[in-house]
């Protein structure tokens, strides 16, 4: 799709595409998706359910701080309270789940 739409790289490429290529692969590639699967094997379901919501955060973030993006004050709430998400979903309950009574034993009485 990437072809169709935007047709052949240049022919030369300069040292600096290489290097921004050899960034995206090392780093935005390989590192992110072994960390990521360390993560799934290491944490629980519920934890790692809710770290998919940073990846926009992040980028958004990434945005605003390097290349002097604006965001909007929906932007921001929206950031906000998906941090907020995040955090409420790693804290332990206050109050321990019921759990079910033991099993009864012997024969009722009056049988």
């Amino acid at each position: 799709m990437s072809l169709l739409v935007e047709g052949l790289p240049p022919a030369t490429l300069s040292t600096r595409n290489m290097l921004g290529y050899g960034y995206l692969t090392l780093v935005g590639a390989a590192l992110a998706y072994a960390l990521w699967f360390r993560g799934i094997r290491e944490l629980p379901p519920t934890n790692v359910t809710f770290l998919v919501l940073l990846s926009p955060v992040v980028a958004t973030a990434v945005g605003w701080l390097a290349l002097g993006q604006e965001l909007t004050a929906m932007q921001v709430a929206g950031g906000v309270l998906i941090l907020g998400a995040l955090v409420a979903a790693q804290l332990k309950p206050a109050v321990e789940p019921l759990t079910a009574p033991p099993p009864l034993t012997g024969r009722p009485s009056g049988t």
